[in-house]
């Protein structure tokens, strides 16, 4: 089976391809939007495979949380794929997708946080396991960086990544007296497939399904905040 990842959802433009026989991927960090790069890289990344699209027959897509506009490009682009290939498609949380993906000791912490601005992370904190089984102690969300931190013991080490652990680094390191902080998360096909193959019964996912992913944002952005602040100001 040739699987096609894809996560968007974050300023790192992550592609990867999972076939029988290898693994294929590129993490790039973005000084353009993803809409304008993504299927350029997705095409460098095909040749380096020695794939043509139409031998994808399966796709995972990161849904987030992260950049609102990330995550739709993301979500858009995987259910386009999926329905003009015909290939089942499943949704895996991002932060999900890093932590499966981090080469640590195991039962150690791992933070993600994402900067989501007004001194608030898109952040999750997993217990580090074999095999990515790992154990979800903070589920992926909209927080304070403290709400996180609060379930980590002062001195157990916790490795934490994201610009949202950079920005609060000061606030981890006053939390914690054994913490690691790298900015760059860090993808890695093969161990996002371990992932999705415990988690997911992919024996079901046979048939095209590709209007069954749905972006997972976290919180309502700017707009509908404020349409909904003018709704309540001005009801009809």
């Amino acid at each position: 089976m040739n699987t096609l990842i894809i996560d968007t959802s974050t300023e790192t433009d992550y592609l990867g391809i999972a076939t029988d026989t290898g693994f294929f991927e590129d993490s790039v960090i973005e000084s353009e939007t993803h809409s304008s790069t993504i299927f350029k890289n997705m095409d460098e990344l095909l040749a380096k495979a020695n794939l043509n699209i139409k031998e994808i027959n399966f796709i995972v897509a990161g849904i987030g949380p992260g950049s609102f506009t990330g995550i739709r490009i993301c979500v858009s682009t995987a259910r386009m794929l999926a329905q003009i290939l015909n290939v089942p498609i499943i949704g895996v949380l991002t932060h999900d997708m890093i932590a499966a993906s981090a080469e640590i000791e195991n039962n150690s912490l791992f933070l993600t946080a994402f900067d989501a601005k007004k001194g608030r992370v898109f952040g999750s904190l997993h217990e580090i396991k074999e095999n990515s089984l790992n154990k979800v102690i903070v589920k992926p969300g909209d927080y304070k960086i403290e709400e996180i931190l609060n379930h980590i013991d002062k001195n157990s080490a916790i490795y934490c990544t994201g610009n949202g652990s950079k920005l609060y680094s000061d606030t981890i390191l006053k939390h914690s007296n054994n913490a690691k902080i790298a900015e760059k998360p860090v993808f890695k096909s093969q161990k996002i497939m371990q992932f999705v193959n415990f988690d997911f019964n992919l024996d079901s996912l046979k048939t095209p399904n590709y209007t069954s992913i749905l972006p997972y944002y976290a919180r309502k952005s700017d707009a509908e905040i404020a349409k909904i602040a003018k709704e309540v100001k001005n009801p009809i």
